[in-house]
């Protein structure tokens, strides 16, 4: 008995991985943002520094170097919309301005794990930008009084694209995803 069930298994697993191959992914539509739905993106990376700017009146400004960050940025909506996909960091880097980034900048969480010990800090992003050496350089603004590493091997960043501008709305957004694959195919080659 216990020997079949493991055979059903097996074959209910190579089955949906099977149709998940074969069956193509219908073409996502861009979520109905006036119907409350957000968007979140998550970059990470490796070898990441924090520099403490010498700003008086600015206590909690950064600028974070991220050495090897990942070709990668991952984007997800919110539910009730389930939907998601990656974009090439160049891409995403592309629409920050486009998509209204530079004029006010999104929240995030950078997560920092050292391999044993894990601190999040939050923040706004602002201008990020890719150095000639392949680097990653934004600055970061912290959002409380977390004193972020001055350094650590690992590193995340999740980016609520939320604007705020839906009050009274269920963790709304009017953010401009189509503006924003808009932006993103122009650059694809």
């Amino acid at each position: 008995m216990r020997l079949r069930r493991g055979f059903a298994l097996l074959v209910a697993i190579a089955s949906s991985a099977i149709a998940w191959t074969v069956v193509p992914h219908a073409a996502a539509q861009d979520p109905d943002f006036e119907n409350g739905v957000s968007v979140l993106f998550t970059m990470a990376g490796e070898d990441v520094r924090f520099r403490q700017l010498p700003e008086p009146g600015v206590p909690f400004g950064y600028v974070v170097t991220i050495a090897e960050p990942a070709n990668r940025v991952t984007w997800f909506t919110d539910r009730p919309v389930r939907d998601a996909g990656t974009v090439s960091l160049k891409s995403f880097l592309r629409a920050w301005g486009p998509v209204g980034f530079h004029r006010d900048p999104p929240n995030a969480v950078i997560e920092i794990t050292d391999g044993v010990d894990q601190s999040s800090v939050p923040a706004t992003i602002e201008n990020p930008r890719l150095r000639t050496d392949g680097a990653l350089v934004f600055r970061a603004t912290l959002l409380d009084e977390t004193t972020p590493p001055k350094e650590a091997p690992s590193v995340s960043a999740f980016i609520d694209a939320d604007d705020g501008s839906k009050e009274g709305s269920k963790e709304g957004s009017t953010w401009p995803m189509p503006k924003f694959r808009f932006v993103v195919d122009l650059g694809t080659p």
